[in-house]
């Protein structure tokens, strides 16, 4: 009988011993416009170790971690700044924290555009440092991992160029003294290439081609300007004809009223010459004039021999 007396009020005692206890912290209980600042909130949080799993005081309505309007950068710079045992009241530099860098001047998160130490960096609306493809103010920029805005050539899948800016390039780009083209998702174009009304060719580096370039075995002509040539050409001294396709022609051609010889060079051809068996006679001009005839005796025959 008497431990079951003792047993009753030791029960008591315990219960009357947390409601008390509970009562205490309904009285003392904290809401988000108890705190004068987001720092004050913050310290709060910290300082107790409370998380989206430990939450007393029912401070993260939304359950993210974070309480009341804290994000997650605000949070991340907070605790950037206890790992490293320093202010952030005249901090300047960078932080780590969560596995991602932090710029700060004079205490503050930096965001945007930032140079340092003779390098560009971008930092979002949280101030985290990117990395890789960024679409910054309606152009693409690459970041190495170092964070490092990158210039000049890139090969990511495929060649890029990136200009002095950062800013990735689309269309003709002069580098080194040579000409490349960019297609409208950045990748350096190869082969064949039509801007506008004019073909051009570019290698398998992606320099612009100029002069002559045999092409699956076809010859073409090219002007320095990159542009395909078509027609008749002056090249070296000597006359060459390019088709509607660009292609170097050879052999007879009837261009107008008037026939041409073109030898395996492509070279237009002078004087006599022998063709299937039957002698031809091409003026300085390289016509041949179908309808005139040569008589044996004719002294033209001697320039033959």
């Amino acid at each position: 009988m008497r431990k079951l007396v003792v047993t009753i009020c030791f029960a008591l005692i315990l219960s009357f011993a947390y409601h008390s206890q509970a009562s205490a912290a309904i009285a003392g209980d904290k809401d988000c416009k108890d705190f004068s600042s987001k720092q004050a909130l913050m310290e709060f949080w910290y300082g107790n170790g409370y998380s989206a799993t430990y939450d007393p005081h029912d401070l993260d309505r939304d359950n993210d971690g974070y309480p009341c309007e804290v994000t997650a950068g605000e949070y991340s710079n907070y605790t950037a700044s206890k790992s490293t045992g320093s202010s952030t009241d005249a901090f300047t530099g960078w932080k780590s924290s969560n596995g991602k860098w932090y710029y700060y001047t004079s205490g503050n998160v930096y965001k945007g555009w930032l140079e340092n130490g003779g390098n560009w960096y971008y930092l979002d609306g949280n101030g985290v440092m990117k990395t890789g493809w960024q679409f910054v103010g309606g152009g693409w920029y690459y970041f190495t991992p170092s964070g490092t805005m990158k210039t000049g050539w890139l090969h990511d899948g495929a060649w890029y160029y990136l200009k002095n800016s950062g800013a990735m390039a689309i269309g003709w780009v002069n580098d080194g003294n040579a000409w490349y083209y960019m297609n409208s998702n950045g990748t350096m174009k190869t082969g064949w290439l039509k801007d506008g009304y004019t073909w051009y060719y570019l290698e398998g580096s992606g320099v612009m081609k100029a002069g002559w370039a045999n092409i699956s075995g076809t010859w073409y002509f090219f002007h320095q300007s990159g542009a395909m040539k078509t027609g008749w050409i002056l090249d070296g001294g000597n006359w060459y004809y390019l088709n509607n396709s660009g292609a170097m022609k050879t052999g007879w051609l009837k261009d107008g009223a008037s026939w041409y010889y073109l030898n395996n060079s492509g070279a237009m051809m002078t004087g006599w010459i022998k063709d299937g068996g039957k002698d031809y006679f091409l003026r300085d001009s390289g016509s041949w004039d179908e309808n005139a005839t040569l008589e044996p005796d004719d002294a033209r025959y001697e320039q033959l021999w």
